[in-house]
């Protein structure tokens, strides 16, 4: 507890509103506060209950602002920025907004974070379930055992693209025991060693000279788009555009033979 929650255990009208927490008696109103002072009450609120806080504001602008100044109090808060839609080709859009998105999503599931504020907008879009987040995230730690295979299979259904040498967020590489792959949230990839099916060593690099930057005990994969789309998922598109069409053919025999493998 820091100084400025004493100094709001010190005034009568907070004193009210812990009252009524403590009473479950919400929801409440606090009117006639100043911007600093809202930000004042929900980081003491943050800070005198031990509990996370959702903030929602009109818009970016303000939301910028009240993480500002609740990181000033000493919380540790986050922008949930709003969806950015986009009508162009997806191999030239920016997933910027979007990584950020699944990089606070990912920090609420985990619960490392005091506050997360969002605009009204962003609060009203639909978004990746919490159990897709969690089916398709994993913590890969120095000394633990994953196949190549276990992992690879992971990156591909949390959205990442497959290449020869990453150099960009949503992308990872394969040469042997070396697993490259660039997190959305992160500024730089990362690079698993293994040595069979046991995680060697973890850590950053430089895209360009290939050098290490940084060791790491653990790094976390998570997903790198919002949409996921799943074997089976793609599996009825498929069969639908078949029957639809009513073509026939050597071809498509060996379609539906590969769809009974993805199956069982």
């Amino acid at each position: 507890m820091n100084c400025f929650t004493e100094i709001a255990k010190s005034i009568p009208e907070f004193r009210s509103v812990v009252n009524a927490i403590h009473k479950n008696r919400t929801p409440l109103g606090v009117t006639g506060l100043a911007y600093i002072h809202k930000a004042h009450v929900i980081a003491s609120l943050v800070s005198g209950f031990k509990r996370s806080a959702l903030v929602i504001v009109p818009d970016e602008t303000q939301g910028s602002k009240m993480v500002a100044d609740l990181e000033n109090f000493g919380i540790k808060a986050y922008l949930y920025p709003a969806r950015d839609f986009s009508y162009r080709i997806e191999e030239t859009v920016s997933r910027e907004y979007e990584h950020k998105r699944l990089n606070v999503l990912d920090r609420m599931l985990t619960g490392k974070f005091d506050a997360v504020v969002l605009s009204s907008e962003a609060a009203m879009q639909l978004t990746i379930p919490p159990d897709v987040l969690m089916a398709n995230s994993l913590s890969i730690t120095a000394g633990e055992e994953y196949s190549t295979e276990e992992l690879t299979g992971l990156l591909l259904r949390s959205g990442y693209s497959f290449c020869d040498q990453i150099d960009g967020p949503g992308q990872f590489a394969v040469r042997g025991g070396i697993l490259d792959f660039f997190p959305p949230d992160s500024s730089y990839p990362c690079r698993v060693e293994l040595w069979g099916d046991t995680v060697d060593s973890v850590f950053y690099f430089d895209i360009d000279s290939q050098r290490r930057t940084e060791l790491l005990d653990e790094i976390r994969i998570t997903p790198a788009k919002e949409v996921l789309i799943t074997d089976e998922q793609l599996i009825a598109v498929i069969e639908k555009h078949i029957k639809e069409k009513r073509i026939r053919g050597d071809g498509y025999k060996m379609l539906f033979a590969e769809i009974e493998k993805i199956k069982s």
